[in-house]
């Protein structure tokens, strides 16, 4: 039956030809303290569907997708201004990393060395440390084929981290209505890399509504169970019979309550090493049709719930986000595998690319 399941899922991924550039649309988005630009890129194609990335954090600014009604719905939550992104914390569609999740703690043993990553949120180092890479100024390499390319390269003790590591980011928006996104990084020394962009979606449009009447669906067998601290335990348990069991189609609402801190679960999502795509979860809001099927070939998926949101910053529409008013659905490795290894791989060698991808498809239910 898993295997069913698994067949069928990824047959709604299936390799396509290449896309003719429909629009691109670049405009200014303001100035760092420091004087630097910050750019806007808009692709559209040919169905309606509208992506919006800024060249700071990589962030998915906005994300538009016509529903059942071919009414366009703004799917992602973020904000109007490149000054609210600088003073924010919540790193609504950035990329996280150099290591998204919580690494607990921010300390582990490599080579021979004591490594220190900032620890942010002590003790813990969350989500690639104080800046990571969601609040640094990446390089535009090239526009092309529905496609924008960027680039950053961080220094040698970035955050704590060893080596100098050159990554390269990718977001293509096809004609079938699929966000991909593609990671691949080098480093000059052994160094933890796992990134993922934390698009916060909700698929009514509609910022100030809750998620709890989305319908989420999660591809898992396993998770990691965590303390009271949020410190993760180490180990695999299985989801069945626990609250975070979501392998069926599953009314938020419904669950909030029995997750983890209300927040959400890290989930196995694959067992077998990075390579094809695997389904890590479906998102449906039934009011108006949508629906996202994510694919990663990442191992592992993590459920960001939105409790902890409690900014006043007003959002693109000009309402707070209140709490539960999105879910993050971030692929990448087990943060803490740096000092577990039989729970996974995250490092990246010298002379070893790493590359990784998620994509992101969006499909109506009439």
């Amino acid at each position: 039956m898993a295997n069913m399941i698994t067949e069928a899922f990824l047959s709604l991924f299936p390799v396509k030809a290449p896309y003719d550039l429909h629009m691109v649309m670049e405009e200014q988005f303001g100035f760092l303290p420091d004087g630097r630009e910050v750019r806007r890129y808009v692709l559209e194609n040919n169905q309606g569907m509208r992506v919006s990335i800024l060249n700071y954090g990589v962030i998915v600014q906005e994300l538009f997708v016509p529903d059942a009604k071919g009414i366009p719905r703004d799917v992602v939550l973020g904000y109007p201004d490149l000054q609210d992104y600088l003073n924010s914390h919540d790193r609504m569609g950035a990329l996280l990393g150099r290591v998204a999740g919580r690494m607990t703690p921010g300390r582990f043993h490599l080579n021979g060395e004591d490594i220190s990553l900032t620890e942010n949120d002590p003790p813990h180092h969350l989500h690639g440390g104080q800046f990571g890479l969601g609040k640094r100024l990446w390089s535009l390499v090239d526009i092309e084929n529905h496609s924008i390319r960027m680039r950053y390269v961080s220094p040698h003790g970035e955050e704590g981290y060893p080596g100098d590591l050159d990554i390269l980011v990718t977001y293509t928006l096809t004609d079938h209505n699929e966000l991909l996104f593609k990671v691949r990084a080098e480093s000059d020394r052994l160094s933890p890399f796992s990134p993922s962009p934390q698009l916060h979606f909700n698929l009514s449009g509609d910022p100030r509504a809750s998620i709890r009447d989305h319908i989420l669906t999660v591809f898992a067998e396993e998770y990691y169970p965590r303390d009271e601290t949020m410190r993760f335990r180490n180990i695999r348990e299985s989801v069945h019979g626990s609250p975070c069991d979501l392998n069926h189609c599953t009314r938020m609402g419904d669950v909030l309550a029995q997750l983890d801190q209300q927040h959400g679960d890290l989930y196995q999502v694959r067992k077998t090493r990075k390579g094809d795509f695997v389904p890590a979860a479906r998102l449906d809001f039934p009011a108006n049709g949508l629906t996202l099927d994510v694919a990663t070939t990442e191992c592992c998926l993590q459920v960001c719930t939105g409790s902890h949101f409690q900014s006043p910053t007003p959002g693109k529409q000009g309402y707070p986000h209140p709490p539960f008013s999105g879910v993050a659905l971030c692929c990448h490795g087990f943060p803490n595998s740096v000092r577990v290894p039989e729970l996974g791989n995250i490092f990246l060698r010298p002379g070893l690319p790493s590359r990784s991808q998620s994509v992101f498809r969006f499909r109506t239910q009439h």
